[in-house]
């Protein structure tokens, strides 16, 4: 690693950072310019004791002598905010940038480099992206300026009457804003008084924000009718209901079940919405009139003859923009944004190109923490949040009259922050800002009391333990690869065991030997080889060229369960002695997934996807490669979404995640000798804090969460979330 004073001098070190601070995303980040410069300030003068978590609080952002890491992460996250506005500032530098500034990886001392083309790959380092944003959220009413140059679309910020306005408490997660038409109001979801989401209103001359659904259950993915009279929203009832209430509060009214993003037409008469479909079918978009007390009439279909349609949008002619297939496999009439018109197609389906335009460009509509739809149309222009290089921000895309792209995406924000949930009325934007991160947690099992176990801004998931919880091991990211660490719980002394680009879905041997995880190789289809790892040697072996994805180790490693690759996978069980592999849980319709074997060896509990309808837990007699059928099967949960299901030590009790209770919480389900649920379950620990849960609003699959219970713990992987908004008034120079 190069060394600061060594091989660079001072003076052109510090030319590079005046010009770094001196760059308007700088000027305008006074936080991130003084941690920059105390950073680069301390490594030159050889002040290395100086780069740590504690000193940099206290001598860059005041906090006293009190300040404890482990509970406040302020320095994380202005280091996660430092790293990425020096990324964007380098996305953009000239000649005159050369000495490359970054932040080493695991650590907080600047890393010095002169610039080159193809850079040389540094060792493998463990990653240092945090990114929790602050607990306490501002709003920001912030000006904005968009021009064009030659050839190339630009974003100028014009900070003009900066007013910034705390709506939230610490700790407190919102999103989902509505602006109402009268520019008095914002409307958003909060999980305000650390509860489930609901619905809150906020008049901007500083009234107390007002709650408008029950506090039992998830509220959130709203609008607001354009005559002001209507709000609609999600609720986690009924499957994911939609509900209608008056704007100013009121009696709920139920507009469909099992429905997402309610959406008001532009004369406020009916509402837009979709539903997934079925296991094996695809999703389909409805409207419905808004009529108080007549929802009960049937829905009308939306482009009807579409294989698929989701998340659709009003457009300002009152004719629809839908995401949608019209027939699957055909030319031109593949996954795109599409003009329809409602109810029976009058005009003819508009394919607009806009999806593949913005593939092209690296940037997808589809990837988000919920699946909502999360555009607007407005003469000229889409407004959108995409996923742009592991980033989520939104952008204005210039259209035709015929709604086809006529310019470059053009970002709305701030690059170093992620945005999602834009919404607009009249000339003010409002957006939501989200950050997630992972790491490794543990749950007493007798108090239900949270402990975090790995603290790094990287992610960390894909939690396994072995059997007396001792040592646990995860995965983390770096880029272009996946590492797999060991951290000894007793010692604290945390190491890398291996590395490879597609490394997934590590799984313990109970008595800590040997991790098994898949790797993917090849063209597609791709091979889903299982390898293990000896973790005292570091010895790699294949155990399966071509398997799927491991989800349990037997207590003597004999037998290793997988998932099998197939569309509707099944359980297998490898032989790790023989390497015979044989199907032993298959349905017709339902994936079998999660498979654990219990630490007796006798039993197996498994997941049963049914698509919409949910997860259900089973548990069977496990006999090694021998087949189970389905008569063999003893249910352990009904209805909903349940999963991770984790064996207690003595193989006496089921744990679970279920979102039974309107969040997804950790339960135990004692069983009978006979291991037939013995009574209902009980509930151990409940994540209704959205600031920490079981990846629940987090883009990663829940197979990351990796449950495991040891002796008086549970040990698993639980995402933090922070956001906040802010809102843009869009001037005249706004191309829109």
């Amino acid at each position: 690693m190069p060394q600061p004073g060594q091989d660079f001098p001072p003076a052109e070190i510090q030319a590079q950072l005046a010009r770094i601070l001196a760059a308007p995303s700088f000027a305008r980040a006074h936080r991130s310019s003084q941690l920059l410069s105390y950073l680069v300030q301390s490594a030159l003068d050889n002040r290395l004791d100086q780069l740590k978590e504690y000193p940099i609080a206290i001598d860059v952002f005041g906090r006293d002598k009190s300040f404890d890491p482990r509970i406040d992460s302020l320095v994380r996250v202005e280091v996660n905010r430092l790293r990425n506005r020096l990324a964007a500032y380098y996305e953009t530098a000239t000649e005159a940038d050369t000495i490359l500034i970054t932040l080493s990886p695991g650590a907080y001392l600047p890393i010095f480099e002169y610039r080159r083309p193809h850079p040389p790959p540094t060792p493998p380092r463990r990653p240092n992206l945090y990114l929790i944003l602050p607990a306490i959220a501002l709003v920001a009413l912030i000006a904005i300026s968009l021009f064009r140059s030659v050839g190339n679309a630009h974003i100028g910020l014009a900070i003009e009457h900066p007013t910034i306005r705390r709506l939230s408490l610490p700790q407190e997660v919102l999103f989902f804003p509505a602006l109402a038409p009268n520019g008095k109001e914002i409307y958003f979801a909060s999980n305000r008084g650390q509860g489930p989401f609901r619905i809150w209103r906020q008049q901007w001359d500083g009234a107390a924000a007002v709650s408008l659904t029950p506090p039992d259950s998830d509220a959130f993915d709203l609008d607001i009718s354009p005559d002001g009279r209507w709000i609609a929203y999600r609720s986690a009832r009924l499957g994911g209901a939609i509900y209608q209430q008056p704007a100013a509060g009121g009696e709920e009214l139920l507009v469909v079940a099992d429905a997402r993003s309610p959406r008001f037409s532009p004369d406020s008469q009916f509402i837009l919405y979709w539903q997934e479909g079925k296991p094996g079918a695809f999703s389909k978009v409805f409207k419905s009139g808004i009529t108080p007390g007549r929802h009960d009439r049937e829905p009308i279909p939306i482009a009807p003859d579409f294989d698929d349609a989701h998340t659709p949008q009003w457009t300002p002619g009152g004719r629809i923009l839908l995401c949608g297939t019209l027939r699957t496999n055909v030319p031109n009439m593949e996954h795109d944004l599409w003009i329809v018109s409602t109810g029976a197609p009058t005009q003819p389906h508009h394919k607009t190109g806009i999806l593949p335009f913005l593939a092209q460009r690296g940037i997808s509509l589809h990837t988000r923490i919920f699946p909502a739809t999360s555009f607007r149309l407005l003469p000229g222009s889409l407004i959108f949040s995409g996923l742009h290089n592991g980033r989520s921000a939104v952008y204005n895309l210039p259209l035709s009259t015929t709604y086809q792209p006529a310019g470059e995406p053009i970002a709305l924000h701030d690059p170093a922050l992620s945005a999602d949930n834009p919404a607009i009325s009249g000339n003010q934007l409002a957006f939501a800002t989200l950050a997630t991160n992972l790491d490794i947690w543990e749950i007493a099992l007798d108090s239900g009391t949270p402990r975090r176990l790995t603290n790094d801004p990287s992610d960390q998931f894909s939690a396994t333990t072995s059997s007396n919880g001792r040592f646990v091991f995860y995965t983390t990211t770096a880029p272009a690869i996946t590492q797999l660490w060991r951290k000894d719980t007793v010692s604290g002394v945390e190491s890398l065991l291996y590395q490879f680009p597609n490394l997934t879905s590590p799984r313990a041997a109970p008595d800590s030997s040997k991790v098994y995880f898949r790797t993917l190789a090849g063209p597609p289809p791709q091979r889903q080889a299982i390898h293990s790892i000896h973790t005292a040697t570091g010895a790699l072996e294949v155990a399966c060229e071509d398997c799927g994805t491991p989800t349990s180790v037997s207590p003597q490693s004999t037998f290793v369960a997988y998932e099998t690759g197939s569309r509707i996978p099944r359980i297998a069980i490898l032989d790790t002695r023989s390497h015979s592999k044989q199907d032993i849980l298959t349905h017709p319709h339902h994936g079998v997934l999660a498979a654990r074997i219990s630490p007796d060896s006798h039993w197996l509990a498994f997941e049963l996807d049914k698509g919409v309808d949910g997860r259900q837990i089973f548990i069977a007699p496990f006999r090694g490669i021998a087949p189970i059928p389905e008569n063999e099967w003893i249910p352990v949960t009904s209805s909903g979404f349940n999963c991770e299901p984790a064996w207690s030590p003595d193989s006496t009790s089921l744990y679970f995640l279920s979102n039974r209770n309107g969040s997804r919480d950790l339960w135990r389900q004692p069983l009978t000798p006979t291991h037939k649920p013995q009574h209902g379950p009980e509930l151990i620990h409940s994540f209704r804090n959205a600031a920490l849960t079981p990846v629940s609003y987090s883009e990663r699959n829940t197979r990351n969460i990796g449950l495991s219970i040891v002796p008086g713990r549970a040990i698993l992987t639980l995402s933090e979330l922070s956001s906040d908004l802010q809102l843009v008034r869009l001037t005249a120079d706004n191309p829109m």
